[in-house]
């Protein structure tokens, strides 16, 4: 027993010599900083000692960064690197002290050119960062610490946005709602980002229901940097003007403009959304059921044993009303859904046409909830008036026993 103790024993004063040895090894080299007095920037530039700045700190001294302390670069291209300079002033009366704080990892500080600054100097910070982000919004920050009593920090920050090679001004189109019986023009920029210029051989409307009505246009415009001050580092802006045309389809309009460059697959694909809903002297109204900017109409969950209707309107304008005549057909699953048009009831401003859109009781279990349009009933409205065309009205519903 007392082998074994005095084992324990030596085993344990070795371990604690160990850890002592290892201690002194792994610290040496080092100051314990919050045990030492710390150096100011000024000391270390050897600009003044403390003891002399301590002596010479009478007035109060007062901070301020000219233009701010906030710098929004607008917009850079992902993985660039820029720098900007920030001036520190003293407008107290005392002398100023600055020290370098920290910064967030991507930004780089640079060294202080003058740490202590009398009454009325200036010296500048300059901070470093590269657009190495996946998100659209950028913003980093450093921090300046400061002998003003009012002011002990200073966040300097840089925010802008980072940008792919080419860029949309808006960067989706929604056109809202808009009339088939007169052209509609929209304009959108296109801005390149890119060292070298580029040229675009062909724009497209990538819906081919619209393509007809559609015409797109480019050329090459000055950047007009008042009105778009995000993009004032851009290369180059190409102008594109959308028309659409009179006799476009009722219903809803969406598509992209897909933009084809010289520089072929060396770049990502440059496109834009556009979104919006046609109407003209013939469009289709109803209540809550009906989204108009989908054409959608939507019964939500029906019984078979009981079935349900709804009704929605054409609105007819007054000068084609009193010839008007349209046709309502089911042309998808047509075995759940029967649809036909009523007698109009006529107004001042516009005569109305009821299209009751019904499921029978008795249907067959089914769920027609989208997203696509293959997978809603469809039920086809066609016309007599050729501005008017055939108007799609979507079905969404699911039939449960």
């Amino acid at each position: 027993m007392l082998r074994i103790l005095g084992t324990i024993f030596a085993t344990a004063a070795l371990g604690l010599a160990g850890g002592k040895l290892q201690a002194i090894y792994e610290t040496s080299g080092f100051t314990e900083r919050f045990l030492d007095s710390r150096e100011t920037e000024a000391e270390l530039n050897q600009q003044i000692s403390r003891a002399e700045l301590l002596k010479q700190s009478v007035g109060t001294p007062k901070v301020e960064v000219v233009d701010g302390a906030t710098h929004d670069f607008g917009s850079m291209q992902h993985g660039e690197e820029r720098s900007h300079v920030f001036v520190f002033r003293n407008t107290g009366d005392g002398p100023l002290n600055l020290t370098m704080g920290g910064s967030t990892c991507k930004c780089t500080v640079g060294d202080l050119k003058q740490s202590i600054l009398a009454p009325g100097e200036e010296t500048e910070v300059k901070l470093t960062w590269t657009a190495k982000s996946l998100l659209r919004e950028f913003g980093q920050s450093a921090t300046i610490i400061t002998t003003d009593p009012t002011q002990t920090e200073v966040k300097l920050v840089v925010k802008g946005q980072i940008v792919s090679s080419f860029t949309f001004e808006p960067e989706e189109l929604a056109l809202g709602e808009i009339q088939n019986t007169a052209p509609v023009t929209k304009k959108i920029m296109l801005m390149n980002y890119l060292s070298d210029e580029t040229k675009i051989e062909n724009l497209v409307w990538s819906n081919d229901k619209h393509a007809e009505h559609i015409k797109l246009e480019h050329q090459t415009v000055p950047l007009d940097a008042s009105k778009y001050p995000k993009h004032k580092s851009c290369k180059q802006v190409h102008e594109i003007t959308m028309t659409i045309e009179p006799g476009i389809a009722i219903g809803p309009l969406s598509g992209r403009i897909q933009v084809e460059t010289d520089m072929g697959e060396n770049l990502e694909d440059v496109e834009i959304d556009i979104e919006g809903s046609v109407t003209g002297p013939v469009s289709l109204m109803g209540g809550s059921s009906l989204n108009t900017r989908l054409s959608l109409l939507d019964f939500g969950t029906v019984k078979s044993s009981q079935g349900a209707s709804l009704v929605v309107y054409l609105r007819v304008q007054p000068d084609v009303a009193k010839s008007f005549a349209a046709t309502a057909e089911v042309v998808q699953f047509g075995e759940n859904l029967t649809a036909s048009i009523g007698e109009p009831t006529h107004r001042k401003s516009s005569s109305l046409f009821p299209v009751r859109i019904e499921v029978p009781a008795g249907s067959a279990k089914t769920s027609l909830v989208g997203p696509k349009g293959n997978n809603y009933g469809k039920v086809l409205i066609k016309t007599n008036v050729d501005s008017a065309g055939e108007i799609p009205i979507y079905v969404r519903l699911v039939v449960t026993k």
